[in-house]
């Protein structure tokens, strides 16, 4: 009797939609070798912010349970509440090996000496703005997405099928019956009038709410539409998820929060009224924003708020197409690692790519920047994000 040999283990390639899709659209050059290749960037400074900030909201969220149990809430928090958040989380990072560029943070006892990070306030007013609003919404928070899509062409892949996996900062269970009328978060919700048709035929939904240590975006920034087809593919992995658990719930739109917009680097302003008078923004100043951006001065709170929220409406048709933009980005990454494996002696040759082209946000701390046949030419100090 002749015992068949057990057959070879199938992998399936899994991808992460920020760690894996968003940084390969980034740059092809900067995925291939320090998340692919796993290199640690020698000035972490945007890696170093962005987990800073996803860290105090998460730890923020925490407080806000932990005091409504003991029945100590008391919102919104002073700066010295949200300094000693800050300074949990900014040195959970350092023992990652992860620091703040120059200072950027400032871990100090002296309560004014911290107000002049920016950081520091950056983390105060995000938490400020949105914790008395989205905390009492959270349902969970760091919620895992997985699902299985089929490879876009199997013969240039290493598998007929991908898994594409992501994590929700925050999913959101609402009940309209129990929502407070002035709650901002469900005001810019029930503003936008691709989602009226929702609040007429459900009273319980989901949103997905993912935040972001950027500046929002110009709409003609290849990252406007990336960060759109982040959302729709977590409400498809959202969806599919309930739908494997038997739920039967509507998730209507994903949120982004844009938390550098509450607090600018210096000297944004001419920059943000660029993007106004080239119409290349979605969020439109008030007379009294525009005279003060035009005299270089701070906007009103409010145009800050309303810059820091965007809302993509949960829309099938605009779904399928996000899931088929990263079918093909997912494809491109399968070539470049099939075109790598048939020939390794230069590496470069098989993830530069002609559309890589030089972002100083991005670039200034990247250290290919010597190297890169993109950006080589170019020298700029390192950038606070």
């Amino acid at each position: 009797m002749t015992i068949s040999s057990r057959s070879k283990p199938y992998d399936i390639p899994k991808y992460s939609l920020t760690g894996d899709l968003l940084s390969f659209l980034k740059c092809r050059m900067q995925y291939r070798f320090f998340n692919k290749g796993s290199l640690p960037p020698s000035t972490p400074v945007q890696m170093w912010f962005g987990e800073f900030i996803h860290g105090v909201m998460e730890e923020g969220f925490l407080k806000y349970r932990k005091d409504k149990e003991d029945g100590t809430l008391k919102l919104p928090w002073d700066f010295k509440t949200v300094q000693e958040i800050s300074m949990g989380v900014a040195k959970r990072l350092e023992k990652k090996g992860l620091k703040p560029y120059l200072r950027l943070f400032i871990m100090d006892d002296d309560i004014e000496k911290c107000k002049n990070g920016l950081a520091n306030r950056r983390a105060y007013l995000s938490l400020y703005t949105w914790a008395t609003h989205l905390f009492p919404l959270i349902d969970a928070n760091e919620v895992k997405l997985e699902d299985i899509r089929p490879m876009k062409d199997p013969n240039s892949s290493r598998s007929d099928y991908y898994a594409v996996t992501g994590i929700a900062d925050v999913i959101t269970s609402i009940n309209l019956n129990d929502i407070k009328a002035d709650n901002k978060v469900m005001q810019y919700l029930m503003a936008n009038p691709n989602i009226a048709d929702f609040f007429e035929n459900y009273t319980e939904f989901e949103i997905i709410v993912d935040y972001k240590g950027t500046m929002r975006p110009k709409t003609n920034d290849p990252e406007w539409k990336y960060h759109e087809w982040q959302l729709n593919t977590y409400m498809w992995l959202r969806i599919n998820q309930l739908k494997a658990q038997g739920i039967d719930h509507p998730v209507i739109a994903g949120v982004l929060l844009y938390l550098n917009e509450l607090c600018p680097t210096p000297g944004y302003e001419g920059d943000l009224l660029a993007a106004i008078e080239s119409g290349t923004t979605d969020v439109v100043p008030s007379a009294v924003d525009l005279r003060a951006l035009k005299d270089n001065q701070s906007p009103t709170d409010r145009y800050k708020r309303d810059r820091c929220i965007r809302i993509v409406p949960y829309d099938e048709e605009n779904i399928n197409n996000s899931l088929k933009e990263f079918d093909q980005v997912v494809l491109d990454i399968e070539k470049c690692v099939q075109s790598e494996i048939k020939d390794s002696s230069d590496v470069m040759k098989h993830w530069c790519y002609s559309k890589d082209i030089f972002q100083k946000e991005r670039c200034t701390a990247c250290d290919a920047q010597f190297f890169c046949e993109n950006i080589k030419n170019q020298r700029f100090p390192p950038l606070v994000p």
